[in-house]
């Protein structure tokens, strides 16, 4: 009998060992917030032997808990509500920093979007879990369940590792979700600079308004009818913008003279797509897109500038 109990023990904590290394694997490599969260209720459910459970993710802007992901519920209205930290006992266990377990739920006890959850489905007993990371509150773990809710120390131990393991995906996905904000303002800005100075050019160049548009329209274009992926389209959007951005650095008494250019005047004015790649090749964004500053004066027959190509 001992013999078969010791082989229980150890099979359970095979198992718990390996939902913490799912959930860990998760974490290091997922950075879809839904599917780690997914995953983790599917763990702590069936570990702990829990028929609902939700994850709520704390808002610090607006303090408030924020609905993530649930498992076990049949209430369709579950994810379209949040809650205030002022909010009876889930409020308590968020700002005391632990777990309060209700295993005899009573008038009051919860906050309203909870008090329908547990009532159309009928669960007597209800746990608040905090999920923290770095000594922060990252969200909130309810576990709900129709019978009493009682764990052995070694549940508890593993709940409260599982709790920790929330607690740090909320905060690495939190910091990649920051990072890609982060980076799409700083393309946004890249952009916004790519139009600012192909007008400038465009304009110092006295030619005809809307030229840029036009090659570049036309470029994506051709682009598109040889079949190239839609990153090259883009480098090729992009170079189309800035193929005349070397000009900018030919005096303006070279850019706008009247009449012939002379031999060292028009050698000024050849340089313009090498200015170009000095001009862009520190930012890695463009670094696609710099071929076409470079080369958009070479011809067929080898006669172009600045390499003297031959197609």
């Amino acid at each position: 009998i001992y013999r078969g109990m010791l082989d229980k023990q150890i099979q359970n904590r095979l198992r718990h060992m390996q939902a913490l290394r799912n959930v860990e694997h998760a974490i290091n490599t997922i950075t879809d917030k839904q599917i780690i969260i997914d995953l983790y209720l599917n763990q702590v459910t069936s570990l702990l032997n829990i028929n609902a459970a939700i994850v709520l993710e704390l808002n610090h802007k607006i303090n408030q808990l924020e609905f993530i992901s649930s498992i076990g519920l049949e209430y369709s209205e579950s994810s379209s509500r949040v809650i205030s930290l002022l909010d009876n006992f889930v409020g308590k266990a968020i700002l005391n920093r632990n777990s309060i377990l209700l295993n005899n739920i009573k008038e009051g006890d919860l906050p309203p979007f909870l008090k329908i959850i547990v009532d159309a489905e009928k669960f007597n007993a209800i746990m608040a879990v905090p999920l923290i990371s770095k000594g922060r509150i990252r969200g909130i773990l309810i576990l709900m369940n129709k019978g009493a809710i009682q764990f052995s120390p070694e549940l508890n131990e593993l709940l409260e590792t599982f709790s920790n393991q929330a607690g740090l995906a909320l905060e690495n996905i939190s910091i990649y979700e920051d990072m890609q904000y982060s980076n799409t303002r700083v393309i946004a800005a890249i952009e916004d600079v790519i139009q600012s100075w192909s007008k400038a050019v465009e304009k110092g160049k006295e030619c005809a308004e809307g030229h840029i548009e036009s090659v570049v329209r036309l470029s994506i274009k051709i682009a598109r009818a040889m079949g190239l992926d839609e990153d090259a389209i883009n480098s090729i959007r992009q170079g189309s913008y800035l193929h005349d951005i070397g000009e900018s650095l030919v005096p303006d008494s070279i850019m706008h003279k009247r009449g012939s250019l002379d031999q060292d005047e028009y050698g000024i004015v050849r340089k313009h797509p090498e200015n170009a790649v000095e001009l862009l090749s520190g930012i890695d964004y463009l670094s696609g897109a710099l071929e076409i500053p470079m080369s958009h004066h070479e011809r067929w027959d080898g006669s172009g500038y600045p390499k003297g190509l031959k197609g």
